[in-house]
């Protein structure tokens, strides 16, 4: 009976693990007063809801000329592509069994000026091509485009489906989805079907 106990634990605890995550999408919609930035809440039928700095913003369809979607990006972080290296002390001294560096045959000491210079110039350099190749980098992390694009004109209004289909991006939808309603459109859609 423990076995099975255990083995019962051991599978929820694998099902909660594997569930869905809800991922925030940014939404910038351009209104007639402007533009605002927010995560994507909620899609009603006559207007969407935007969380923006813990704080919710309406705003209805008939006041809205675009909505675009895009995924949140994580900051970017530095990357040391070039690593630290003390190659310098591994060309001109060997590691006997008990620990103590000597000389490799051949190789001269280096001077009081070399002892000192290598270990900064290599940090140093490193330093500059980690920061230069970083430079190079941020602005790729950067661009972020857009997932989706909606567009609210005379020719081409906010239809249902539209709606339906920005309704898919919320947040309040990734957590309590209409399984029953998704369950109806997929019958009609393969009631046509023919094997």
């Amino acid at each position: 009976m423990k076995i099975i106990l255990t083995l019962y634990l051991i599978c929820c605890a694998y099902l909660f693990s594997n569930a869905q995550n809800v991922r925030p999408y940014l939404a910038i919609v351009k209104t007639f007063n402007g533009k605002q930035k927010g995560i994507l809440s909620f899609v009603d039928s006559d207007q969407l809801i935007l969380r923006v700095d813990k704080k919710y913003v309406y705003i209805p369809y008939s006041k809205i000329k675009s909505i675009r979607l895009r995924v949140q990006k994580k900051d970017f972080e530095y990357k040391e592509l070039v690593p630290y290296t003390t190659n310098w002390v591994e060309d001109r001294y060997e590691t006997l069994p008990n620990g103590q560096q000597v000389l490799k045959p051949g190789k001269e000491a280096p001077s009081l000026g070399e002892s000192i210079a290598e270990p900064f110039v290599n940090m140093l350099m490193t330093s500059v091509v980690n920061l230069a190749a970083n430079g190079l980098l941020r602005p790729f992390h950067e661009i972020n485009p857009s997932l989706a694009t909606f567009k609210n004109t005379r020719e081409n209004p906010l239809t249902p489906e539209k709606i339906l289909e920005l309704r898919y991006f919320s947040t309040n939808y990734q957590i309590n989805p209409d399984y029953i309603a998704e369950a109806q459109k997929i019958k009609a859609l393969t009631k046509n079907f023919k094997p």
